[in-house]
């Protein structure tokens, strides 16, 4: 029982022995690795300001950017707005215009249908009355043919219209007046034929 105690007490010497010398002899190489890492670290440290300074800068360089073109964007949407509007007016304009220029023609044309309608009655009329006038004018030939064939009959010489239209009236100042008729008891007298009209 006591050897057994006695072996458990030189074994907790031992490891604790064992355990001193192990942190003796690792102790420097330890203070070295923790200066190593000091360094590393700010070393580190100055890295990252160095980074966070530079990002700070392209940030504030993509603000200015972003500043200047939304700006940019701004005056190009007001420039924009401005020349749709005038687009608008002036299409609004121009469709005023066109809807005053094409009731303008409608007007003319309807007024030009009008006038051509007139002259096609004026025309019809002047037909009708051209178509009356020669009417008339067939009618007084056609009774001027029959008195003269009557006068004929009767023995009187009657001249043709048209040698009447066309032969020049006499002078009265050379013309010497007609001698009297001297009537005959045994002569008829020639009758008047009244042509009926």
């Amino acid at each position: 029982m006591t050897q057994a105690i006695w072996g458990a007490v030189g074994l907790l010497v031992g490891i604790a022995l064992g355990w001193y010398w192990a942190n003796y002899r690792t102790r420097p190489g330890m203070a070295r690795q923790l200066a190593e890492t000091k360094v590393h670290g700010a070393r580190l440290k100055q890295e990252t300001a160095a980074e966070m300074d530079r990002r700070g800068r392209e940030l504030a360089d993509m603000k200015t950017t972003y500043e200047q073109e939304r700006q940019a964007a701004a005056e190009t949407h007001a420039k924009l707005s401005a020349d749709l509007a005038k687009a608008l007016g002036d299409v609004a304009h121009l469709t005023e215009k066109s809807q005053r220029r094409g009731t303008e023609l409608q007007r003319a044309v309807d007024e030009s249908f009008r006038e051509v309608g007139q002259f096609y009655e004026i025309g019809a009329s002047l037909e009708h009355a051209a178509e009356a006038f020669t009417r008339a004018i067939e009618t007084v030939e056609s009774r001027l043919l029959v008195a003269s064939k009557r006068m004929k009959e009767l023995g009187l010489s009657v001249a043709s219209p048209a040698a009447a239209v066309e032969s020049p009236a006499p002078e009265t100042s050379e013309v010497p007046p007609p001698p009297a008729p001297q009537v005959q008891a045994d002569v008829p007298q020639p009758v008047r034929i009244k042509s009926k009209r």
